[in-house]
């Protein structure tokens, strides 16, 4: 994330939008505690350990996991939406 917003804020020189796609993305995860199940599911070419689901965020995917025990949510990664999934 801190990637992502440091190259909005300097590189495409945009610090609201930065801003602005951090809130997004905290009201986005926030909205995951009532109904975590309601984004697709991630199909990686290989067998993961732990269902991984994404959400759309603007030009990017959040990639989470839900662990029923515990009732979370733990982000593992936020990719611009062109990139290679695959690679990675």
């Amino acid at each position: 994330m801190e990637e992502i917003v440091n190259y909005i804020a300097t590189q495409l020189k945009a610090p609201e939008a930065a801003t602005d796609f951090i809130d997004t993305v905290d009201a986005m995860a926030r909205g995951l505690a009532d109904m975590p199940y309601r984004h697709p599911i991630y199909h990686a070419r290989f067998k993961l350990v732990n269902e991984i689901r994404f959400l759309p965020v603007k030009n990017y995917n959040v990639f989470y996991t839900v662990n029923e025990e515990h009732q979370t949510v733990e982000i593992r990664r936020v990719l611009y939406q062109r990139r290679d999934t695959t690679r990675a």
